[in-house]
């Protein structure tokens, strides 16, 4: 397949909470690079963003993928995948609905690309509401000590990241996951260092999470409950489950702020 000169960026909407992707969009708008592809996978039934997106004039292209009803919704990792099959540019940067990028954004993500073939950058994110517990998280990420780069994988974050696009169409994203939030993205980071990719880590360019109202370490906790439920009902695979849980930061700041201990059963 030919990969058009440009980035294709993946991002799926909730339709019932517009006002966060309004808020994400005006930052798009405003990079300093135009010339990408934003995919929208809008969650359904998708009419409040459609006919946000009429009142919307842009220079980038805009392509709206409806996702079609399910019983659980959203369904991330089936939403990005109907993205990533969509997809026409050589470079896959992926994002939420939720996320408010700095102008160069995009134009950063390029520049990493630009240096290496197979590398896979995230970007450091600090949440508005949840200073603490971000502060935390990149402490415990960002501690002085030899980590693997077998392990750097499991360190990347679903809320901004890149790969090349000749290595994301041989993934798919997990859709047993379709149930959870969050924690999807540590398979995913998984499937792309088995493919290949070095993992980079852009602390300059800084997104932000936009405020939710709940608290963040009990958001965490939901979706660590989530994974391990995962791992427990699929997972047959006892290298996998371990390499999978090795390193997880998620699981050590939650296990240093909460006492929270996952309990594995295979």
């Amino acid at each position: 397949m030919d990969f058009g000169n440009y980035p294709s960026v993946i991002d799926v909407v909730v339709d019932s909470k517009l006002q966060y992707f309004v808020n994400s969009f005006e930052t798009l708008k405003k990079q300093t690079v135009q010339d990408f592809e934003l995919l929208l996978v809008v969650g359904w039934p998708g009419t409040a963003t459609r006919e946000y997106l009429a009142t919307q004039t842009h220079e980038f292209n805009l392509v709206v993928i409806q996702e079609p009803q399910r019983e659980k919704y959203p369904a991330r990792a089936s939403a990005n995948n109907l993205g990533l099959d969509a997809a026409t540019g050589n470079i896959y940067i992926g994002t939420q609905d939720d996320i408010l990028f700095p102008e160069n954004w995009i134009e950063s993500h390029i520049d990493w690309h630009k240096k290496g073939q197979n590398l896979f950058v995230s970007n450091r994110v600090e949440t508005s509401d949840s200073a603490e517990y971000q502060t935390a998280l990149w402490e415990h990420i960002s501690t002085p000590r030899n980590v693997p780069i077998v392990a750097r994988w499991q360190y990347a974050s679903g809320h901004s990241f890149s790969l090349p696009m000749r290595i994301a169409k041989t993934l798919r994203h997990e859709e047993r996951f379709n149930a959870y939030w969050g924690f999807e993205d540590i398979y995913w980071s998984y499937c792309c260092f088995k493919a290949g990719c070095t993992f980079e880590f852009d602390t300059d360019v800084v997104v932000t999470h936009q405020e939710h109202g709940d608290n963040p370490w009990d958001r965490a906790r939901r979706s660590m409950d989530g994974f391990w439920q995962w791992l427990q009902e699929r997972s047959r695979n006892r290298r996998l489950f371990y390499e999978l849980t090795g390193f997880c930061p998620e699981y050590g700041i939650l296990k240093d702020g909460l006492g929270y201990e996952g309990e594995f059963k295979l």
